[in-house]
């Protein structure tokens, strides 16, 4: 038996059969046009609208302008937006990340280079970002917040206008870094904005999207679909950090990746990472996507496959979730490719040793994503997997009776079903109660 076997016993509140045979592409054909219709219908509603770059733009630029005309930053400093703004994978209601970055001017005599802010000393890092929060509240911003016990110092508010969240770091390199590469994975190939919409849709609406209840972000997702299109029989997406940055388009199979140049960023406790990866350019990115065009499997097949391998070929004991990990396409040698197991990580970085899912950082390999998740919540996580993959199987493979799935489920209603609203798991719910109790003894004292 293995762990994997070991953890499906123990899943002992299943209230349904799951469905253990994968379906093959030619059992999921006749579903290819019904899901793909469905899909497009709720992605219309997920999608980011045509304002919201403008929305965005607007906050940082009027955020820019008037820390400048204040005479906090200099003119030839900038306001920068990262994250879910910038890296194609953001709808209309994600908070606006953006980060100072400050110019050789500002700094004088204390050079900031282009790859580290640990130039710039922490008491004055967080200093400067106390005026910026003292400026932003009086711009009339709502719920400030200056955070200076963290690695970047952040100023958390809601802009007036568009009422969203906003996050302002000091020179956060690192996040622009990471949101470059999610960009460029995202215009390797369509199918993986819409899995990715898709993925994060379903999982906000499961209760299984958010690090606060013990469950994993969207990030966690995002790295999930990643590495799960990397390792298709034919990938999807390549690992575009076993990929010079000055790559022409000539075959890899030349490159020796222990060569490739890094790019290193420092941090204030004295930390390093390498955030290489390469960045396509027309001509390369079109050679990636000829590549990721190999693959003809349909969004159909590509997302019942992805339930089926985290809700049972994933080793969640064994193994870990690295989209730095194996071969740039089919270019390198076999040589190059490995596994990366949670074993390793556990002696490297003192990862713990548990069966929960564990996501390596592509630039913090030291950093697990999924450290947030808890026991009772990871159980539930795969019960979901199990639920989506078991819905799809019945539409195609009905069984006999119902148990708390339908025994046979129409195909023209499957995604919605996939994605029916439900109460609150029992581990988000002691959360709540835990916070109003806390809440009580506030009020009480």
């Amino acid at each position: 038996m293995n762990s994997n076997d070991v953890l499906f016993n123990r899943l002992q509140y299943l209230t349904f059969q799951p469905s253990l045979q994968l379906l093959n592409d030619q059992q999921i054909q006749p579903l290819n046009h019904t899901i793909t219709n469905q899909l497009v219908a709720i992605l219309k509603s997920i999608y980011p609208t045509n304002e919201f770059n403008s929305i965005r733009s607007k906050t940082c630029e009027f955020i820019q302008n008037s820390l400048i005309s204040s005479g906090i930053l200099t003119s030839d400093c900038t306001i920068v937006m990262y994250g879910s703004s910038m890296n194609n994978f953001g709808n209309n209601n994600s908070d606006i990340d953006m980060c100072v970055k400050l110019s050789n001017n500002f700094l004088s005599n204390e050079q900031l280079t282009n790859q580290s802010s640990s130039n710039y000393p922490m008491d004055k890092q967080i200093q400067l970002m106390e005026k910026i929060g003292e400026h932003i509240q009086l711009l009339g911003m709502k719920n400030v917040e200056t955070i200076t016990s963290c690695r970047v110092p952040v100023v958390n508010f809601t802009d007036i206008d568009s009422g969203l969240d906003c996050d302002l770091t000091f020179h956060n390199l690192l996040a622009i870094r990471n949101t470059e590469l999610l960009r460029a994975y995202s215009l390797i190939d369509e199918r993986v904005r819409i899995l990715a919409y898709f993925i994060k849709h379903w999982a906000k609406i499961r209760h299984i999207n958010s690090p606060f209840d013990g469950t994993l972000s969207s990030y966690g997702y995002v790295l999930c679909l990643i590495h799960f299109l990397q390792t298709r029989p034919v990938p999807i997406l390549p690992n575009l950090q076993l990929i010079p940055r000055d790559w022409n388009g000539e075959t890899l199979d030349s490159i020796n990746v222990n060569t490739i140049e890094k790019e290193i960023i420092e941090f204030a406790d004295g930390s390093v990472c390498n955030t290489h990866f390469h960045r396509p350019t027309n001509r390369t990115l079109a050679i990636i996507q000829a590549q990721a065009a190999k693959n003809n499997e349909s969004i159909a097949l590509l997302l019942t496959h992805f339930f089926y391998y985290f809700a049972y070929k994933f080793d969640y004991r064994s193994d870990i979730i690295s989209i730095n990990n194996g071969q740039s396409f089919a270019g390198h040698s076999k040589n190059y490719l490995y596994n990366k197991k949670k074993l390793d990580k556990v002696e490297a970085d003192a990862w713990s040793n548990h069966e929960r899912l564990s996501i390596e950082d592509p630039f913090e390999s030291w950093y697990d994503v999924g450290h947030v998740i808890k026991g009772a919540q990871m159980k539930h996580i795969r019960k979901e997997f199990m639920r989506a993959y078991t819905l799809i199987s019945r539409s195609v493979l009905p069984i006999s009776e119902a148990d708390s799935l339908p025994n046979s489920v129409d195909p023209n209603v499957l995604i919605e079903f996939i994605c029916q609203a439900t109460e609150a798991p029992v581990f988000k719910k002691r959360l709540l109660d835990n916070e109003l109790d806390e809440e009580n003894e506030d009020i009480a004292d």
